[in-house]
């Protein structure tokens, strides 16, 4: 197989306006030129992606059984092709929550844009079953700032107090708590949240 260097090679970055299936058709013709059985194949594809996006490859059970066939179905799946709706994979929605999880929501627009894309951007992936609903009320969740937590959870606890532990709280109780908390529109949850610190406190 030709040097991942080389400018003749196919590779795939995941960005959004790459589709993996055409990554494929071109891998897949560049390996059946050089003589790759399909195990092979599955061996070597890793060479010609991103670094960032080799666990999610890796953890797929085509490439662990090295089916080359189940890894190409797999893939499709990861990651939707841009020319549909849904434009992120799972990987993609959380990047996009942890940049949103770097500052505290203060205002109403905070809020509002924040469920907004998390939907425009996630809701494609519970609805194909790519994520489940659990999956998909953690990840909201995990988009708010650790101090936005501690005010959250305290209410959402009181709300809640036979919740199961380790269970995500529901994103629309998440949401319908954090207007209440962070906008006021809830006179039983209108208390100020507390101040949010500096960010490197968090981590």
């Amino acid at each position: 197989m030709p040097s991942v260097r080389s400018k003749y090679t196919p590779h795939f970055s995941s960005e959004v306006d790459q589709d993996v299936e055409d990554f494929l058709d071109e891998y897949k013709e560049l390996a059946n030129d050089n003589g790759l059985t399909d195990g092979q194949k599955v061996d070597t594809v890793i060479w010609y992606v991103i670094k960032s996006q080799h666990h999610i490859w890796r953890s797929l059970s085509g490439f662990i059984d090295r089916n080359w066939d189940d890894l190409h179905v797999q893939l499709h799946q990861q990651y939707i092709s841009p020319s549909t709706k849904g434009q992120f994979s799972k990987q993609k929605l959380v990047d996009f929550v942890d940049k949103y999880a770097q500052k505290c929501m203060d205002n109403k627009t905070n809020i509002i844009n924040y469920h907004r894309q998390f939907n425009t951007n996630g809701k494609v992936l519970l609805d194909s079953g790519r994520v489940t609903q659990g999956e998909y009320n953690a990840i909201f969740w995990c988009g708010f700032h650790c101090d936005d937590h501690q005010a959250l959870r305290e209410r959402l606890i009181t709300k809640q107090p036979d919740r199961l532990k380790g269970q995500a709280f529901d994103i629309k109780d998440v949401l319908k708590v954090a207007r209440a908390v962070f906008l006021g529109d809830d006179d039983f949850l209108s208390q100020e949240p507390p101040p949010c610190r500096d960010d490197n406190n968090c981590m």
